[in-house]
């Protein structure tokens, strides 16, 4: 009986310590909320879009950066009128140079302005390549790593004297499929694991100078990033530079019901957003943040509990969910079979 009265005591105080977190630790915000500026990268569309609109309704400054010029322009033109102050610029995260240049027009910008640099929101992003590792080659990995890992490295370590000073955070998106290594992910993945190496690191380097360095990984959202028409197009031309050896070890089955079970995923994952823009805004203006934010009913109830699993019980599920999904196996395998 004493053992099951301080298992109950232990379960009342740990709920009680989540409602505490919940309903009112997560409440406190930071002082000054609209006189904090912040870098977003990646706000055109998708996320970082949405982010940016909700941190001018809050009227706070926003430097948004667009890869392109029209981008830019666009962005700009759309934004006219909008409460807050809003500065849109163009960076191309892959490229050295466009992020030095950046760097130097978002100083002088600051000065003017009299303010410090309170947050880097590292959102930009590509999908990369969707199929086995064997249809994809180097460069589809090279091209993943460098805007997904690379470029948020550029970012960071291009403005991360400024937010040292301001005692800030660092924002990264990462994504759950880290968490979930999900077959014809391989590019995507690889270049989102080595982002969360390099934030974890740097989160302790970083400690000393006051600055929090987060991750928010959302599961899977229907964003222009991997809108149907684009995904089909580039697995399409994927197949197509295959060698025939090749497609006929996987064979055109294969191939139509990976596209199929794309299709399914897209339609079935939501498309409202809101839970993902509501982690960044509470990583950048809560005054006791998450380290780490888990975005997403699938990421929560699925990948998440899938990464503490070990090995074999991973495999053993992960087959469970192919078999439930119905994926063929390559052609090859079944003739060996046969």
């Amino acid at each position: 009986m004493p053992l099951l009265l301080f298992i109950l005591a232990v379960v009342v105080v740990l709920f009680i310590l989540l409602l505490l977190r919940l309903f009112v630790i997560d409440k406190i915000r930071i002082d000054d909320i609209d006189d904090k500026a912040i870098l977003i990268t990646g706000s055109a569309g998708g996320f970082g879009r949405s982010f940016m609109l909700k941190c001018l309704e809050n009227n706070m400054t926003v430097f948004a950066a667009c890869r392109t010029k029209e981008s830019a322009e666009k962005l700009r033109n759309e934004c006219v009128g909008l409460k807050g102050h809003l500065d849109v610029f163009e960076m191309d995260i892959s490229s050295d140079e466009s992020v030095t240049i950046a760097k130097q027009y978002v100083t002088e910008q600051l000065n003017k302005l009299n303010k410090q640099l309170y947050a880097i929101v590292n959102n930009a992003g590509i999908q990369a390549e969707f199929l086995y590792d064997d249809f994809l080659e180097l460069n589809d990995y090279k091209e993943a790593i460098n805007v997904n890992t690379y470029g948020a490295i550029r970012v960071t370590k291009a403005f991360k004297n400024l937010v040292k000073k301001s005692r800030g955070r660092i924002v990264f998106c990462t994504s759950c499929i880290c968490r979930f290594p999900a077959p014809g992910m391989g590019a995507y993945s690889t270049s989102k694991w080595a982002l969360t190496g390099y934030l974890e690191v740097i989160r302790h380097e970083l400690r000393d100078y006051g600055v929090d360095v987060i991750s928010v990984e959302p599961g899977i959202y229907c964003t222009p990033l991997n809108a149907i028409e684009k995904t089909m197009k580039a697995m399409n031309a994927t197949w197509a530079r295959a060698s025939n050896e090749l497609r006929e070890e996987y064979g055109e089955y294969w191939f139509s019901r990976g596209k199929r079970f794309f299709i399914n995923v897209h339609d079935a994952s939501p498309t409202d957003v809101t839970p993902v823009i509501d982690a960044y805004f509470h990583a950048i203006t809560a005054k006791y943040p998450y380290k780490n934010y888990v975005v997403g009913l699938d990421a929560i109830l699925l990948f998440q509990p899938f990464s503490w699993l070990p090995a074999r019980l991973q495999e053993l599920l992960m087959e469970l969910l192919k078999w439930l999904s119905r994926a063929p196996k390559p052609a090859a395998v079944n003739r060996c079979r046969n």
